[in-house]
């Protein structure tokens, strides 16, 4: 048998496993690492903030978009991490927090008007 609290609150931390700095804004997507060390996280801020899965400390800042941040996804090496976001356009970040490329991967044109 499990012994679970019976009445959990709102920021009760009585199981916390380990916490992380403070967000500026909403998060809107999270991604472990595939060798789970590193943690990502994207938010409204259009920042990408990786984390040290087993301290907890912050590693790098990833900058570079345009708004906000709504997929991310580390490759499988656990060394590169991919985010896109509102801009469109997909960005491949080092763990240093260095962009290595960014593309867009369906250009989008406008439609011409109605004949």
């Amino acid at each position: 048998m499990l012994d679970r609290p019976r009445a959990m609150r709102i920021a009760d931390d009585s199981t916390l496993i380990r916490k992380f700095e403070r967000q500026d804004g909403p998060i809107i997507t999270v991604a472990i690492s595939p060798d789970a060390k590193w943690m990502a996280v994207g938010g409204e801020i259009g920042d990408v903030r990786v984390y040290n899965l087993e301290t907890g400390d912050f590693v790098a800042k990833c900058s570079g978009q345009q708004g906000g941040v709504y997929a991310l996804q580390f490759y499988p090496d656990s060394k590169r991490l991919a985010a896109a976001g509102f801009d469109g356009t997909v960005r491949i970040y080092d763990l240093s927090g260095k962009t290595e490329q960014a593309f867009v991967p369906v250009p989008l044109e406008r439609a011409e008007a109605a004949r």
